[in-house]
């Protein structure tokens, strides 16, 4: 791995763990959010996150995913996604969060076309598109960068 992969790795680590959690938590009434910064991060805001979790057993494995991404098992936490998808295969967070996951394994490939997969199934959520949007660009950028 080389030297900037070795920075990006925290930054893509924090990304997913910001991602699972903040779209696990329980949705309050939203409040109005001051504009972010011209550099903001791409998470979008956890209050649309939160509409777009599902209920029930695919939480519960979002969950249990993002524990064991936190804890250095990608696979675990793709195999635990996978399950996330047979149980709820029209859910885009599912989707993005098995991106994420293979962008970390290098398996651009896959991480492209789970994100273009996720958008599809989301065509008004413009925070998860973005997100979808930033792992596709990255993915292709590491492809032909040969890492």
């Amino acid at each position: 791995m080389n030297r900037l992969a070795w920075i990006r790795l925290p930054v893509r680590t924090g990304l997913f763990l910001a991602i699972l959690i903040s779209g696990c938590s329980v949705p309050q009434r939203p409040s109005p959010a001051p504009a972010p910064p011209p550099d903001a991060t791409i998470v979008p805001p956890s209050r649309e996150l939160a509409a777009e979790t599902p209920a029930g057993p695919v939480r519960e494995l979002l969950h249990k995913a993002a524990e064991q991404y936190a804890s250095g098992d990608l696979d675990g936490a793709a195999a635990t996604l996978e399950r996330a998808i047979r149980i709820a295969p029209s859910e885009p967070l599912v989707w993005q969060r098995l991106a994420l996951v293979r962008l970390d394994q290098g398996d651009w490939e896959q991480a492209e076309t789970l994100a273009l997969r996720s958008s599809g199934l989301a065509p008004g959520n413009v925070g998860l598109r973005k997100v979808n949007q930033d792992i596709i660009v990255e993915a292709r950028e590491a492809a032909a960068g040969g890492r």
